[in-house]
């Protein structure tokens, strides 16, 4: 880590030290624990976490991921904050994660994993009908009920008198609706 001196100027300085009580050593190791906490939130990407502790300045972020990338150091410290903080301290909160997907997403150039990526993205944010937080007003109540109509039959197989049948058919349906 000695090649970090130049960076400590481009870095910017400790918010609990005054410039003047801070030495250059100090600077350097508070880069390196910023740049191992970023590590834990960004493993994946290192330019990312050198960007985020660079304060979006390319070359220092650079020159950064590139010196401390393998660092035993910084493995140490990594494995420091997780001890000390836990692993949850470094996961994306929800709102992050959702972002991250939903960026994703509209990236994507593929209709499959835009979707299952929209899909993921109104999950979590409960605005899919999967998660439990859709409630279904259902008060309705059904009674089904069974129509039985007798029919005359005369030897033939025939309804013996249509106008009779129909005359049973009317009443039993005003006999059903006026039930309720």
């Amino acid at each position: 880590m000695a090649g970090l001196g130049v960076l400590t100027a481009d870095v910017g300085e400790s918010k609990s030290m005054s410039s003047q009580e801070m030495t250059q050593e100090d600077k350097v190791e508070a880069i390196a624990w910023r740049y191992a906490e970023e590590l834990l939130r960004n493993p994946c990407d290192t330019f990312k976490a050198a960007m985020i502790v660079t304060f979006s300045d390319t070359i220092a972020a650079l020159r950064l991921s590139q010196e401390l990338q393998y660092s035993s150091k910084i493995a140490r410290m990594q494995q420091h904050l997780i001890k000390e903080l836990g692993e949850e301290a470094f996961l994306p909160t929800k709102e992050t994660m959702v972002s991250e997907v939903y960026a994703r997403a509209r990236r994507s150039t593929e209709d499959d994993a835009y979707v299952k990526m929209m899909a993921l993205v109104f999950d979590v944010r409960g605005m899919s009908s999967k998660s439990g937080s859709v409630v279904v007003n259902d008060n309705s109540t059904t009674n089904n009920r069974i129509m039985q109509i007798p029919v005359l039959m005369n030897r033939e197989g025939s309804p013996a008198n249509e106008q009779e049948w129909e005359e049973q058919l009317i009443v039993q349906q005003e006999k059903l609706t006026n039930d309720f």
